[in-house]
């Protein structure tokens, strides 16, 4: 439905104007100065704005000069809107995204450059570390399970002795006290560095 407002400062007129659209299907809405028809311009979204001339506070020609700064600003600023609107897409997940340069030669279009630039610094930054944690984990793991291995052999425990089958016949004791095992880790250990 498209929104239409009526600045009118004859009630009687405004009423008639804001009958005819409704009774076609616009939804409409009506002020009674300039400075309040203004108001509810920059508070609303309207498709067209019906206005008379001569009106109190403020009259129709500084109305429609007012509604042009409006547009003005609007319009100017809009690419800036754009530009933020791609740039919040852009998460850690989406590091390869970019934003769209349409001028390389103009303030925005070096603007968006410098933060692709930013961005593609940022992916190889990223890209090392993930890298680098991978690649210390596997060094981490390697000698940790070659010392968990050597532990269990010094401690003559098989695996299923381990999972509670310590009263089955054939179940025979550790050959080292737990104490032997932890000075022999802690030895393991310093040799491993």
């Amino acid at each position: 439905m498209q929104n239409i407002l009526i600045i009118e400062d004859e009630k009687r007129v405004a009423d008639l104007l804001q009958k005819g659209l409704e009774e076609n299907g616009y939804q409409t809405m009506v002020a009674y100065d300039g400075a309040m028809g203004l108001r509810l311009f920059r508070s609303n979204s309207f498709h067209l704005v019906i206005s008379d001339i001569v009106l109190p506070n403020l009259d129709g020609f500084e109305l429609c000069k007012e509604i042009r700064k409006f547009f003005l600003a609007y319009t100017s600023l809009k690419p800036i809107r754009d530009i933020t609107r791609e740039a919040e897409n852009i998460t850690a997940l989406y590091i390869d995204k970019r934003l769209p340069v349409k001028n390389e030669k103009d303030e925005l279009g070096e603007l968006c450059m410098t933060f692709n630039d930013l961005l593609e610094r940022l992916e190889v930054s990223f890209q090392s570390q993930k890298m680098f944690v991978s690649n210390v984990s596997h060094e981490l793991r390697t000698p940790l399970a070659a010392l968990i291995a050597e532990l269990d052999l010094l401690h003559g425990i098989k695996c299923s002795q381990r999972i509670g089958y310590r009263n089955r016949p054939g179940y025979r004791k550790p050959y080292l006290s737990r104490n032997n095992c932890q000075k022999h880790f802690r030895t393991s250990c310093r040799h491993s560095l």
